[in-house]
């Protein structure tokens, strides 16, 4: 009887699409059977029990089958639609130039200046750093992100420098050497 519910669905749907001339046993009955034996103990006349054998009628697995059929359903595409979206957080997570694509897509197109700066700050942030600009930019509309993309200041970086100035190349090697 174990692991029985993984396969019933799929065992369920051969044996109604099956001709009925060549069904093997159905599966329905094999893991909700509507007869059972029964051994039923009674009082007889001189007040000693008595055991009777006999079948019995369990009406309760004619419909426990069917609502197994649908709950097995719902299940498997819940399992399904669960594991594309940990493949695709997988992913989002190992890969951190999408991750940029990603965040950079919730700053306006004409804000180019913004989508370096927050590539730059993502680049000298972890992955928890990411996760949250992501929770906001998505609870947000894309003005007010650039908005707060342009208020946002990592420490001691100076934005308005050039990349290969001294003082931003100084700060940059110094975070490679501390996640180093």
């Amino acid at each position: 009887m174990s692991r029985q519910f993984l396969t019933y669905g799929i065992s369920s749907m051969s044996y109604m699409v099956t001709n009925p001339e060549t069904r093997g046993q159905d599966p329905f009955n094999l893991i909700f059977p509507k007869m059972t034996k029964c051994t039923l103990h009674t009082y007889g006349p001189s007040g000693t029990i008595q055991n009777h054998d006999g079948l019995c009628v369990l009406p309760i697995n004619i419909m426990n089958e069917k609502i197994y059929l649908i709950v097995w359903f719902m299940f498997m595409t819940l399992g399904i639609f669960t594991l594309i979206h940990h493949l695709i957080a997988s992913i989002i997570i190992l890969t951190p130039e999408l991750r940029k694509n990603l965040l950079s897509m919730y700053i306006k197109d004409s804000r180019m200046d913004l989508k370096r700066k927050l590539s730059r700050m993502l680049d000298m942030t972890s992955f928890g750093d990411w996760l949250m600009l992501y929770m906001i930019a998505k609870n947000l509309d894309q003005v007010t992100f650039s908005e707060l993309m342009d208020w946002l200041k990592y420490p001691d970086y100076r934005w308005d420098l050039d990349d290969n100035d001294d003082e931003n190349d100084f700060l940059d090697n110094l975070q490679y050497e501390k996640s180093a």
